[in-house]
């Protein structure tokens, strides 16, 4: 497993769109129309469900999809400040937002969009290791309707900061308390994502502000959103680097285990 893994897949930048059933997706080698296919194909595939990507979070965590509805007893202690009882994969930084929010900014010349170099990194590594990890199923288990995965990236959804992955930790760290944060961060490897004082990093100058917030205020969700080009492409700068350093922690840890 270890070298299926770690060398065969060279995992950290392994595209898990090439695990869709669908053919065309597979044998499509432009990032972008990849990802366009992947979206509109009937297959009903998830990268970050994928038998693959199970089978990590089985190695790293415990956990797996067949049994989501419970936290394993190793990772339940791990997350004993949190409270948590159950927990759900999910992609943390959507290139589909960042696509479309692009044509906007682009809207004269649609054609910078596909050939900017940024954007058809994150279309391929979108769906790779470093942008997979689990979510608490419900911030506030009493009162949500939907889980957080849902919520955070649907329009309307009670907690939508368009999947933006700082933003999210912001709003997880408004559930829990300091232990509970810390946890969290370090059990997953999102220490790219936070400082030495476990202070979340904006991915772009534009969530400066936003994660200064006592309480972050969604009532206006455009205001996450990249205000221009340079926004953008520093947004695609910073997870873009955090991606691939979070792929290099997990590959690190899968290949110094004894699997």
């Amino acid at each position: 497993m270890r070298n299926e893994l770690c060398e065969v897949l060279n995992l950290i930048t392994y595209d898990f769109k090439n695990e869709d059933p669908c053919k065309e997706v597979r044998g499509e080698k432009d990032p972008i129309r990849k990802f366009e296919i992947y979206k509109n194909s009937k297959s009903n595939f998830d990268c970050d469900c994928s038998r693959l990507a199970d089978r990590i979070y089985e190695l790293l965590w415990g956990w797996n999809y067949r049994n989501k509805f419970s936290i394993p007893d190793n990772l339940k202690g791990k997350l004993e400040a949190t409270k948590w009882d159950r927990l759900g994969c999910d992609t943390m930084n959507s290139f589909l937002t960042t696509y479309n929010h692009a044509r906007k900014i682009y809207t004269q010349d649609h054609d910078n969009v596909r050939a900017n170099d940024y954007l058809k990194k994150f279309a391929s590594l979108t769906h790779s290791i470093g942008n997979f990890t689990l979510v608490p199923f419900k911030l506030d288990f009493r009162q949500d309707v939907k889980s957080f995965n849902q919520n955070r990236g649907w329009h309307g959804g009670k907690y939508f900061v368009y999947d933006y992955f700082d933003l999210s930790l912001k709003l997880i760290k408004e559930h829990v308390n300091a232990l509970g944060f810390k946890a969290y961060i370090d059990t997953f490897y999102l220490n790219d994502y936070v400082d030495h004082n476990y202070d979340i990093i904006p991915l772009f100058g534009g969530h400066v502000e936003l994660l200064k917030e006592d309480k972050l205020l969604l009532d206006n969700p455009n205001r996450f959103l990249p205000k221009n080009e340079a926004e953008l492409i520093e947004y695609l700068r910073n997870v873009l680097e955090k991606i691939e350093s979070r792929g290099l922690r997990i590959v690190k840890e899968l290949t110094n285990r004894k699997l």
